[in-house]
């Protein structure tokens, strides 16, 4: 029989009753081997309602990278790729003149690319506007696309526009619209260039050849501006000495023929950003960065402008030099031009390499007059952050860039400000053109016997660099406390919980970059009441400068792995602590440097003693025994020595401990008696490979796609929890199922925990009277959220 257990009690509380989640791709597949959310009676597991453990959604400015801005119809539209789903995905949203958000969630525009890695740079749009509606266009997947969004937010090419394709790393498009159609124009081994009329119609199917590159600038960014008659393409290529690149053009009629059929030579400096390009009212204007004069140590960069007339006369052959950012600062980051009536603006975004630099520095800009003269806006005028991109609308100009952060390109948001007529910040602007629900991801889960405790890090907080950590219970009964703990404004790269017999034990890790500290533990208590005992955190005597962090607990004390902060020869160590948080044994060193490379361990304990399992970089899964009273137990022993070894953890119950581990893109798991006997040699398989080997740690989902299994002992199986692909060798179709595990080793039909459209995050478990709680991350559509979400669900025999 099957108990009904309500998860709810608050109001407004999201709960997804059994069998909701599944959806017609589900209903439909029945080839994975997996049973409906409701179970059967052949011992399968069953999974009651999903619930979210956090209500009360906190908007935050989206996160994502590379923004471009157009104006049009009284309002701008703001596009970037947006990082909300952890996956990249082309977002949009509207911006008033005044800067209020007319989309405050933000549109999905084009996801074209949904197995693209997070780091992949996949979305580098650029948008214009016809009169009517707005045109998106962008490099995805090996291809071009482009998409029309009405004045209203509507994307009216929902699948995108198939311009041509595009096997380049870089040389994404641009475009400018003529009054009659766009001109889009990118490189791929040549400079192309395709007509798109205003109803999505491509004129040039594939694109068509317009100017030849050198082989080394086969990925050069193209400008495109347009001047009442013809287009102006600018790129950058190497000259007849091949060395840096310099400035080159051409035009194009609205016909789609050349005007020039050789390229002109605009500017001889070397080209490092850039062009980018506009046109005043009287001329084309073009803007680049390039290499300055020689500073020992130094590669100063030097900003640039070149005005060309519409009939392709060079006003400036030497260019006009703007100003020099030497030497105290990286490079460059970004340039960006836009033109009004008798002026343009350009902006540039740095990186700053100077004492305690954060990657960012502040923008800057210039405004350059009809006639070439010049005004440097003063140091300081500007916001810091980078990929900074302007658009002008008749008072003004909106800019836009992501925020400053730190260098970790995840947690950067996109925000920026409203200019005035001068081209100058309005006081007290901040546009934020899209705030979806702070986004989470699970990183631990603990039960007290009666109640749960879910672990996640946020990014409500931007002090915490997206990482906040925060904790809240989950009641059997499915009350949630109303607030949820925040742990520390300092960011957490690891996490863990454990529950010791008397309050919860909460420990996380902050990676500082090498500040001499060793990233030393941080612990703190919290009371099955969820009361925090801890106001400042203690301080075990481990760190974990890499990825080493796992506790367990006898019901008395609590063994924490990580590695010695005094010692840089261990790789794995560990200490036993009272329910003070105390330390009360020597730290142990399990394996030190000098015999191996160990990381990712997990910890149980069987009633008896505990065991410490890792990975080792040669391919091994090791385990070690160690006792109540903190000590090494016998020797270590070898559980699996193939390779790669992606991920491992360990439950203890029945008697033996229970340790599954990810082998070649699949999961299997061996028993360990007392005394360290595998009583599985070489384990048994659990989940079949269904995806290539990836690594599983202690960061979110982001960084794998493997299974990520996690084990617990329910009081008579164990239960496994494993992400798989519901569609074979699809990363972007990772769900979740669980399946029970009888102490002999038999292996129950396992159950779909969870189903979405995207990849569900890495499980976490925990048992509280029979019932198991799975907990994870979902992206979550559309209001309140919109974003990645810590969701909870219970299953029963």
């Amino acid at each position: 029989m099957h108990r009904k257990i309500l998860f709810g009690g608050l109001t407004g509380l999201l709960i997804v009753e059994p069998g909701c989640i599944k959806n017609a791709a589900e209903d439909e597949a029945g080839t994975d081997g997996t049973t409906d959310d409701t179970g059967t009676d052949d011992g399968a597991l069953v999974a009651l309602g999903e619930v979210i453990v956090d209500q009360a959604p906190v908007s935050r400015p989206t996160l994502g990278r590379w923004p471009a801005v157009a104006f049009g119809g009284n309002q701008h539209l703001a596009v970037w790729e947006d990082h909300r789903a952890r996956r990249p995905i082309l977002y949009g949203g509207r911006v008033a003149i005044d800067g209020t958000a007319l989309d405050p969630l933000g549109f999905p525009i084009l996801d074209v690319a949904p197995e693209a890695n997070f780091f992949s740079f996949e979305y580098r749009p650029s948008v214009g506007f016809d009169g009517v509606n707005f045109l998106v266009v962008s490099k995805a997947a090996g291809q071009i696309f482009a998409a029309r969004v009405s004045p209203t937010g509507e994307v009216l090419d929902p699948g995108g526009i198939f311009i041509a394709d595009h096997d380049s790393e870089g040389g994404w498009p641009s475009l400018a619209f003529d009054g009659e159609q766009y001109l889009l124009a990118w490189s791929n081994e040549g400079i192309y260039r395709a007509r798109v009329q205003p109803d999505g119609t491509v004129l040039d199917p594939g694109g068509e050849f317009a100017y030849a590159l050198s082989r080394s600038a086969d990925a050069t960014p193209v400008a495109v501006s347009f001047d009442g008659a013809n287009h102006l393409l600018s790129w950058a290529d190497h000259d007849d000495q091949g060395l840096d690149p310099v400035l080159y053009g051409g035009r194009i009629a609205m016909d789609g023929t050349l005007v020039d059929e050789n390229p002109i030579l605009i500017n001889p400096i070397g080209v490092i950003h850039g062009p980018v390009a506009g046109f005043d009212g009287t001329n084309h204007v073009i803007a680049c960065t390039g290499t300055g004069p020689e500073v020992p140590g130094q590669m100063p960069y030097e900003v640039w402008v070149t005005r060309v007339t519409p009939d392709g006369a060079l006003l400036d052959p030497d260019g006009i030099f703007v100003i020099e950012e030497a030497p105290e600062f990286a490079s460059i980051d970004r340039i960006d031009i836009a033109a009004g009536s008798g002026y343009s603006d350009v902006v540039w975004s740095r990186t700053n390499s100077g004492e305690g630099g954060s990657g960012a520095d502040r923008i800057r800009g210039a405004r350059i007059a009809t006639d070439g003269s010049m005004s440097v806006h003063p140091p300081g005028t500007f916001p810091i952050g980078l990929e900074a991109t302007v658009a002008v609308h008749p008072d003004g100009a909106l800019l836009l860039h992501r925020d400053e952060g730190e260098p970790e390109i995840d947690y950067r948001a996109i925000t920026g400000t409203r200019l005035d007529g001068a081209g100058l910040p309005v006081n007290g602007s901040v546009v934020t053109p899209a705030s979806p629900a702070s986004r989470q991801d699970v990183r631990g889960l603990a039960s007290d016997g009666q109640n749960f405790f879910v672990l996640w890090t946020d990014t409500r907080d931007p002090m915490a660099q997206g990482k906040a950590l925060f904790g809240t219970r989950v009641g059997v009964d499915g009350a949630l406390d109303p607030t949820p703990i925040q742990f520390a404004k300092s960011p957490a790269d690891l996490a863990d919980i454990v529950f010791d017999g008397a309050n919860y034990l909460t420990t996380w890790v902050w990676h500082t970059g090498g500040e001499g500290d060793g990233s030393p533990f941080n612990t703190v208590r919290v009371s099955p009441a969820g009361l925090r005992l801890d106001m400042m955190p203690l301080h075990p005597p481990l760190s974990s400068p890499y990825n080493s962090l796992a506790g367990a607990s006898d019901g008395t004390n609590t063994l924490l792995v990580g590695m010695d902060i005094d010692s840089w020869q261990s790789q794995i160590a560990a200490v036993l602590l009272d329910q003070q948080g105390a330390a009360i044994s020597a730290v142990v060193h399990i394996l030190d440097i000098d015999e191996g490379h160990g990381e990712l361990p997990a910890v149980s304990f069987d009633g008896l003693e505990y065991l410490v399992v890792w990975i080792e970089t040669d391919g091994l899964v090791v385990g070690q025994r160690i006792n109540q009273a903190g000590g090494l137990e016998g020797s270590r022993f070898i559980l699996e020595d193939e390779h790669p070894i992606t991920h491992v953890a360990t439950a203890a119950g029945g008697g033996n401990h229970m340790v599954v581990w990810e082998h070649e893109g699949g999961t299997w798991a061996a028993r360990v008696g007392p005394g360290g006997q595998v009583l599985d040699p070489g384990g048994y398989l659990v989940v079949a490979p269904d995806l290539a080997p990836d690594r599983c740690g202690f960061e979110p989902d982001i960084y794998t796609t493997g299974h990520c299994a996690s084990v617990v002992f329910d009081g008579e199986n164990f239960v496994v929890a494993w992400r798989a692909p519901s569609i074979p060798g699809t990363v972007s179709s990772l769900d979740l199922y669980a399946a029970k595990l009888s102490p002999d080793g038999e292996v129950s039909p396992p159950v779909v925990v969870s189903h979405w459209p995207e990849r569900v995050g890495r499980p976490f478990l925990a048992v509280s009277d029979g019932v198991v709680l799975v907990a994870y991350n979902l992206f979550l559509p559309g209001a309140p959220y919109d974003t990645r979400r810590a969701v909870v669900r219970p299953l029963v025999p």
